[in-house]
């Protein structure tokens, strides 16, 4: 099981969160000496740490990085849902568009709010993506007002791909998510994705859904694959 410690120190503001070096799976949640009751209603940020990546909340300095994944840096746009991507889309209304995510996503006014979203850092606290949930109806496809909860992640810099850190992100959001009252979880991609579908089979997702010959990309057909797990009380590796 993950491992919660709670400690409270002086002079902070915010929620922040910890591997001990002690446990390598332990977590320790920081709260401000002035007691909990204080954070509500207040700003708090919350950052979870798992092996070699941290899961936090967005910050304004992360405006940065979504101007240039968003108008320079969209290799990986090819990998996530590529039949979307829309080259006459104006510079400018790409730098819009990601100011707009990151003034939606700053720190919830609410301590207590379950995260819909959490940027991903290396461990030595570089911003490289991002893990997200939303909803999703009976037939597997987005929707507002769907019941059911999938999870996605992108990691736009390739340099940080292929080194665990999309695992250890998946999983320590999984188990934040897990710890929160979520007992089934779906995650979806597309046929041409390999890296995904391998990464959902080993994280223990199983296929649940498969709509074939709906997507074309560069001219050829690939199929809309959903994966499905259930609840697991540990889904982070000791």
């Amino acid at each position: 099981m993950m491992k919660w410690q709670v400690q409270t120190f002086a002079h902070y503001s915010g929620v922040a969160v910890k591997q001990t070096a002690a446990e390598d799976n332990a977590i320790t949640v920081k709260i401000p000496a002035e007691g909990l009751d204080e954070l509500k209603g207040a700003l708090a940020a919350m950052k979870l740490k798992y092996k070699n990546i941290i899961l936090r909340d967005m910050e304004e300095n992360d405006l940065d990085d979504y101007i240039r994944w968003n108008t320079t840096e969209t290799e990986w746009q090819n990998w996530d849902a590529p039949w979307e991507i829309d080259k006459s889309t104006p510079f400018t209304e790409q730098v819009a568009l990601a100011k707009k995510l990151v003034n939606n996503y700053i720190v919830p006014d609410d301590p207590d709010n379950i995260r819909k979203r959490f940027e991903i850092c290396s461990e030595k606290e570089t911003h490289i993506g991002w893990v997200s949930r939303y909803c999703i109806d009976e037939n597997y496809s987005w929707s507002r007002t769907g019941t059911n909860t999938a999870i996605g992640i992108d990691i736009p810099p390739p340099d940080f791909r292929g080194h665990g850190c999309g695992e250890n992100a998946m999983r320590c959001f999984m188990q934040y998510l897990f710890d929160n009252g979520f007992d089934i979880l779906y995650t979806q991609t597309w046929s041409g994705n390999d890296r995904m579908i391998h990464l959902a089979k080993k994280l223990g997702f199983r296929e649940c859904d498969r709509k074939t010959n709906i997507r074309i990309v560069n001219g050829k057909t690939y199929d809309d694959v959903t994966f499905k797990i259930g609840i697991l009380k540990n889904i982070i590796k000791e």
